[in-house]
């Protein structure tokens, strides 16, 4: 039970990490110019090349994002195996 808890709370905070990363990110776009900021907000790849000529600004917001990417495997692998060795038995 108490692992399961875990699991879920892990995966909530690294929705949340993730939201903070993109919003961090698409307001270093706007910053740079309007036309990144509207390429960002309207597709991801515009995220990508942005992340990628500019990483020198946007260092912090990836980091949000990729935390909270692991944060969210890591609940969703805890969630699946609980489940998985509950109906199991």
């Amino acid at each position: 039970m108490i692992l399961a808890i875990v699991g879920v709370v892990s995966f909530l905070i690294g929705v949340v990490c993730l939201l903070i990363g993109n919003i961090g990110l698409l307001i270093a776009e706007f910053k740079e110019h309007i036309a990144w900021g509207l390429l960002g907000l309207f597709t991801q790849i515009g995220h990508l090349i942005f992340a990628i000529c500019h990483f020198d600004k946007c260092k912090k917001s990836l980091g949000f994002i990729l935390l909270g990417i692991v944060l969210m495997i890591i609940g969703a692998m805890i969630i699946v195996t609980l489940g998985t060795l509950t109906s199991g038995s």
